[in-house]
């Protein structure tokens, strides 16, 4: 039932407020909880190791994103302009962010 009541349209414009300009998301997998929380696996692509510290500070300071834990990094390979590749889980309560 929790999963009809989720708000994608608010998730993705709250993560497109909050995410730096330089990353951008290239995976979301959303596990739901007993409690009115989403734990969130996030898989996020930066210009380099910079975008890390700024995507886990600038989620860190909403209140609706709790538990940010940064799981894996990944440098690009040589000639591959993919950039820089990291892993998040974040704990996604909606209602501390009203």
């Amino acid at each position: 039932m929790r999963e009809r009541r989720f708000s994608w349209t608010q998730l993705l414009a709250r993560l497109e407020r909050t995410l730096p300009p330089e990353v951008r998301l290239a995976r979301l997998i959303p596990r739901f909880e007993a409690s009115d929380a989403v734990s969130l696996e996030l898989a996020v692509v930066g210009r380099g190791p910079e975008s890390v510290v700024r995507t886990v500070a600038s989620l860190t300071r909403d209140p609706s994103f709790q538990a940010v834990d940064l799981r894996s990094e990944t440098s690009p390979e040589a000639g591959i302009p993919e950039g820089y590749s990291f892993l998040l889980t974040i704990r996604y309560v909606p209602e501390a962010g009203r």
